[in-house]
C-alpha cells in the first residue's frame, strides 16, 4: 500500500472558455493566497535540449498544453 503526498494539484486552463490570459489567472490566484507555480515545461524547451538543437515549435501538443497549465502547491495539515 502507498499513499500520496498530494503536494501538487494539476490545473489545466480553459483559455478559450474565459476572458482572461494564463497569466493574470496565475497572478489572480496568486494574489488571493494561492500557492500557485508553473511546472512541467516541455522537454524540448529546456535549456540543456535547446543548446541541442531542440526548438519552439517541434512539438506544438506539449506546447499548447503547458501553455493551460497552472499547478497548486498544497501542504497537508
Amino acid at each position: 500500500d502507498s499513499y500520496s503526498g498530494l503536494h501538487l494539484y494539476v490545473i489545466r486552463l480553459h483559455l478559450d472558455k474565459i476572458s482572461k490570459t494564463h497569466l493574470e489567472v496565475f497572478n489572480g490566484m496568486r494574489e488571493a493566497g494561492i500557492l500557485v507555480n508553473l511546472h512541467y515545461i516541455p522537454v524540448h524547451l529546456q535549456p540543456y535540449y535547446q543548446e541541442m538543437g531542440f526548438k519552439e515549435g517541434q512539438f506544438p501538443e506539449a506546447e499548447q498544453y503547458y501553455k493551460k497549465l497552472s499547478v497548486c502547491l498544497c501542504s497537508q495539515p
